[in-house]
């Protein structure tokens, strides 16, 4: 099993490379320089446990590059870029009948998220030190 390297882009670099001796592939993330969806409200509590009230973020959708190989399908790359903090997630969509869920890495710790609705999302580390809650205006409520 190959191991792999991340790194998280800051909101000046629209993608980020990481390359080191100690790993097997070099792992990149791609953000379109030009794409921003639109600006998002979030809440949620920093890796040292402190709240941080809704303010506002800008989110970014991206791809995970792999070796120079793109990985488009089932691989979800969400950067969500603040004030004073940027959290990126990595990981993969579970998209069926039951809800968006997504496994992966928020800023490089074991992370689950899944939707209230289509534009409200909660992400959540493991143990839950690291959390975010992001939507979009109108969808504060978590319903359909």
């Amino acid at each position: 099993m190959r191991k792999q390297c991340l790194l998280v882009a800051t909101p000046a670099i629209a993608a980020a490379a990481i390359l080191s001796a100690s790993c097997q592939e070099s792992v990149k993330l791609e953000f379109p320089a030009d794409e921003s969806w639109p600006e998002v409200t979030c809440k949620g509590s920093d890796e040292d446990g402190r709240y941080y009230p809704p303010a506002p973020f800008h989110e970014f959708h991206g791809n995970q590059v792999v070796s120079g190989k793109k990985l488009v399908a089932y691989h979800d790359v969400i950067q969500w870029r603040g004030d004073r903090r940027t959290l990126t997630f990595v990981g993969t969509g579970d998209f069926d009948q039951t809800g968006n869920l997504w496994i992966g890495t928020l800023n490089n710790k074991k992370a689950a998220g899944y939707s209230l609705n289509r534009h409200h999302q909660i992400f959540s580390t493991e143990p839950p030190e690291l959390t975010i809650e992001c939507w979009q205006r109108g969808y504060e409520h978590g319903e359909f």
